[in-house]
């Protein structure tokens, strides 16, 4: 649950919206949302009370706090899910549904949703733009095929090559072994003479 106050003005009455200082903002943080600060507090504790207990040298006591730190920080995160996602309003989870509808092509372009602004959003292409994206698509195809017939002739340097290109594992094992035959029988070749 967040502060009312995030608008800029006051939801309770007309005033203008008075800018809070770092901890008036956490206090009143911990009071809206109270189990994040309890979840905390409680962690931190049996930290405290572990690190006691592995000093006196108990391990059953160290052991059982450390299971409380898991339980208290367990319990500190599912707040914190808890409470984000009571923030969101159902204005805002309609909005979010409309939009996500409207993207997926189950209702019109043109639907209104709540905080939609003018322009905002997809809309229904015009002719002159469906042949304007038609003609893009085209030119894309076009400049693709002359870069595929240029790479068609390209070095055979060129790094990375496609895939259906590269050479094969056992190809590349099957030369190796036949070019250390070549160099045995020329260093043989050379020592015979």
């Amino acid at each position: 649950m967040t502060t009312p106050q995030q608008s800029g003005v006051d939801v309770d009455s007309d005033k203008p919206f008075k800018p809070m200082s770092f901890s008036e903002y956490i206090w009143a943080r911990c009071k809206s949302q109270p189990l994040i600060p309890i979840g905390c507090v409680a962690t931190v504790g049996a930290l405290v009370g572990a690190t006691v207990a592995l000093r006196t040298g108990n391990r059953r006591t160290f052991n059982q706090w450390l299971r409380f730190r898991v339980l208290a920080q367990g319990a500190t995160v599912m707040a914190m899910v808890v409470y984000g996602s009571v923030a969101l309003t159902r204005e805002q989870q309609n909005a979010h549904y409309i939009k996500s509808q409207v993207l997926l092509g189950d209702l019109p372009p043109d639907t209104p949703w709540p905080g939609r602004k003018p322009g905002e959003g997809p809309t229904t292409p015009t002719p002159a733009q469906l042949e304007a994206q038609a003609a893009a698509e085209a030119a894309a195809k076009a400049t693709a095929a002359e870069a595929a017939s240029a790479a068609a002739g390209r070095d055979a340097a060129a790094y990375p090559l496609p895939k259906k290109e590269r050479m094969r594992a056992s190809d590349f094992a099957r030369r190796l072994k036949e070019a250390e035959k070549l160099q045995k029988e020329e260093e043989e070749a050379k020592r015979a003479k």
